[in-house]
């Protein structure tokens, strides 16, 4: 398995550019690309604790990201990076007319009220709620940007109302913003990785929070 290099400095800005342009929605937004995934069937003891915990195994990506999220109990996001347009990422609020094509495979329309993570055209996930289908992982994924993000509690379970969308991931929002997520909760997931994803590249984390005036 590859050492975990994580960290702030220098981080892997290129690889992926993360901006919040949201703060009252976003405290902090932490993101770790890796490569060289192999994407296939979870190990038995990866899916093993999951059937327990009463969660369906997916995929050895999206099965770490769940697994981690059941220890931490911060919902973490696996994207496919060669789908994010620029290798950008903004956390902004949805524009008016703006829709995602959620990984349920139902397009729901958007409103300002809520945060969404952009690429350089569009979004791409609803933050702290539900992931995109275009930027899902495949079987076909080699590179990954894993996310941690410290979205506001209150607007992502307005959002979840509003769309009639409950997940575990909105399920678990904190009553606030609180204490950005911690790094701890994006460095346990790429450790993971490397024994069951077959990971050859693993770059620093990139830790993002809004600039105070």
């Amino acid at each position: 398995m590859p050492p975990f290099t994580g960290g702030v400095e220098p981080p892997g800005t290129d690889l992926v550019e993360v901006t919040i342009e949201a703060p009252d929605l976003c405290r902090r937004y932490i993101g770790a690309p890796i490569g060289g995934v192999r994407v296939g069937r979870s190990p038995r003891w990866l899916r093993t604790r999951l059937f327990r915990a009463g969660v369906r195994p997916i995929s050895n990506v999206v099965d770490v990201t769940n697994y981690v999220a059941l220890e931490y109990g911060q919902p973490l996001h696996a994207f496919d990076l060669s789908s994010i347009a620029g290798r950008r990422i903004i956390v902004r609020r949805a524009r008016p007319g703006e829709t995602l094509l959620c990984l349920d495979g139902e397009t729901r329309s958007l409103t300002p009220e809520m945060v969404v993570i952009a690429d350089a055209g569009r979004p791409i996930a609803l933050g702290g709620v539900i992931g995109g289908e275009e930027t899902a992982v495949t079987e076909g994924t080699t590179d990954l940007l894993l996310e941690a993000g410290n979205f506001d509690g209150v607007s992502v379970r307005a959002t979840s109302r509003a769309l009639r969308l409950r997940t575990e991931a909105s399920d678990s929002a904190p009553e606030s913003a609180g204490a950005p997520a911690p790094k701890v909760t994006s460095a346990r997931p790429t450790s993971i990785a490397g024994r069951t994803s077959g990971v050859t590249r693993i770059s620093r984390l990139i830790s993002t929070a809004p600039v105070v005036a």
